[in-house]
């Protein structure tokens, strides 16, 4: 995950980071299975 910053309203703001380039790791972890996962993010006010 990349650096993260909020607006006047709270709302978290995500950079997104690309890179491009081909490992064999990624080679290998072609024949297992694709997790995704969410989860909700809450800002506290103190």
């Amino acid at each position: 995950m990349g650096e993260t910053s909020t607006d006047k309203n709270g709302k978290f703001i995500f950079s997104e980071i690309r890179y491009n380039q081909f490992l064999l790791t990624e080679i290998f972890q072609m024949g297992r299975r694709i997790y995704m996962y969410q989860k909700k993010l809450k800002k506290r006010i103190l």
